[in-house]
């Protein structure tokens, strides 16, 4: 009996380290030895990166400059590794699609006893193999191998716009919170504004070259500045708690970022609207996403079409049957082919056929409905870099007249040639100067970040390249 349990054993050995050899997918489930994680290559097809975790916590002795808020954005947004978790589910499936191409192979074992009256008991046990493989099925693998594949392209561009989407709404609240800072600090120079002129007013009075109602309108003055100034200071708490939400904090994260000029992105617009037309129908992600989606229905509707024609296999097994008391055995082996003919599934076959048809028909139109999106989109943006673009140059010239004129007025007041009204009107010109000056800044700045986005080339080197 021992010798009939070792050979038994030492087959078993043997069939457990040809599939480790052989078939190390198999073998590593089971423990033997190590194997890629990705042995049929798919992530060799990703083009992108990955969302991924910060590498470093936020940091909380420096303020942030826009590259480090973006950084720390994109690794905890909680979109980008959504996105990038169906990139890596896509890639299975490619690698599922294309392990159809690979033989399967079975190894199982069993263990009877038989007893039957009259006669002594027999134990036996039955290891076995076998092995099956698809000759030819008329493209039915290779358009399912095409179908996934493109079903990766799509999600790996769809994974870079969802990247862009969110590097947009973090530069757009940087330069929100920056905006607001601004704000505030312009708030805080109309608030020195009003109290120079409440303090003339007052003086005036004192000496009795002007009426109590000056300094009354003087003092009406100086409390709206101080209200706007607390109205900007929670305006600017609002966008803190919008940024930090962007990069995946909570809304009370303590955090600082930088007070010097904002940086711009590191981009040129060159060409008229026409290239920048064409720019987005090449480049932008969504588009080739959608393309990719197509080319995946086209290929679905031919593995539909290929799945109701003949398909031609080979298969073979080996088994060996052994008396564990006796020490006899058999061996049997079998190889042949196998032709399948799908005759009539009910019709199942041509509803399929029809619903993977009207399937590439929807993806079609989708497709054109997003390249007129995003054709509308780039026209939109570039109409609004422009007038950006213009508005800022105006608000630098605007701001240095009201300026101006505020001083004059202020003199004009302290020498009793001119009026209380002439100077609250001047000071409340500027205080609007001030503000169209700083909303014009960031009007700037996300108008260029948006027309980026909508041409398809807003990623993070643009970002780090920043001066």
């Amino acid at each position: 009996m021992r010798k009939g349990i070792f050979r038994n054993t030492r087959y078993h050995l043997m069939l457990y380290g040809l599939a480790a050899t052989f078939f190390p997918v198999a073998g590593n489930a089971i423990g033997v030895g190590g194997w890629l994680n990705d042995p049929l290559k798919t992530h060799q097809e990703i083009r992108s990166v990955p969302a991924g975790a910060c590498d470093a916590p936020l940091p909380q002795d420096k303020p942030l400059a826009l590259a480090d808020v973006v950084h720390y954005a994109l690794c905890n947004n909680p979109d980008t590794r959504i996105s990038w978790a169906e990139v890596l589910g896509n890639a299975a499936k490619l690698g599922s699609s294309r392990a159809t191409y690979l033989p399967s192979v079975d190894v199982s074992a069993s263990l009877a006893r038989s007893d039957t009256t009259g006669t002594a008991a027999v134990n036996t046990v039955t290891p076995a193999v076998s092995l099956s493989y698809l000759l030819f099925d008329f493209g039915g693998r290779e358009a399912t191998v095409e179908s996934t594949k493109q079903g990766l392209i799509a999600s790996d561009y769809a994974h870079s716009a969802t990247l862009q989407s969110v590097l947009f709404s973090v530069i757009q609240a940087y330069y929100q919170l920056y905006s607001s800072t601004a704000a505030v600090d312009a708030a805080k120079e109309t608030v020195k504004s009003g109290k120079a002129s409440l303090d003339a007013a007052a003086a005036r009075y004192k000496v009795g070259v002007s009426t109590i109602a000056d300094k009354l309108q003087a003092e009406t003055a100086y409390a709206q500045a101080l209200l706007k100034e607390t109205q900007a200071e929670n305006e600017m708490q609002v966008d803190r708690g919008i940024l930090a939400n962007v990069m995946g904090l909570s809304p009370e994260a303590a955090f600082a970022i930088s007070t010097n000029a904002p940086e711009e992105l590191d981009a040129e617009f060159s060409g008229d609207i026409t290239a920048m037309l064409e720019q987005a129908r090449q480049s932008r992600p969504d588009l080739v996403a959608s393309e990719a989606q197509i080319k995946s229905a086209m290929a679905g509707l031919r593995v539909q079409q290929a799945d109701g024609l003949p398909n031609l296999s080979v298969s073979a097994s080996a088994d060996r049957r052994d008396e564990i008391e006796g020490g006899t055995g058999h061996n049997d082996a079998t190889i042949g082919l196998r032709l399948h003919v799908p005759l009539f599934t009910g019709f199942d076959r041509s509803y399929k056929i029809d619903a993977a048809r009207a399937a590439l028909e929807s993806r079609i139109a989708k497709h054109e409905q997003a390249r007129n999106a995003a054709l509308l989109d780039v026209w939109r943006s570039w109409s609004n870099f422009q007038t950006a673009k213009q508005t800022r140059s105006m608000t630098d010239t605007l701001l240095a007249s009201a300026q101006k004129s505020e001083q004059v007025a202020l003199g004009r007041y302290k020498a009793g040639a001119g009026s209380i009204t002439d100077l609250l009107n001047a000071e409340s010109q500027l205080a609007d100067a001030r503000q169209q000056h700083v909303a014009s800044q960031y009007d700037w700045l996300v108008a260029k970040a948006d027309l980026l986005r909508a041409l398809g080339g807003l990623d993070s080197k643009a970002v780090a390249a920043a001066p």
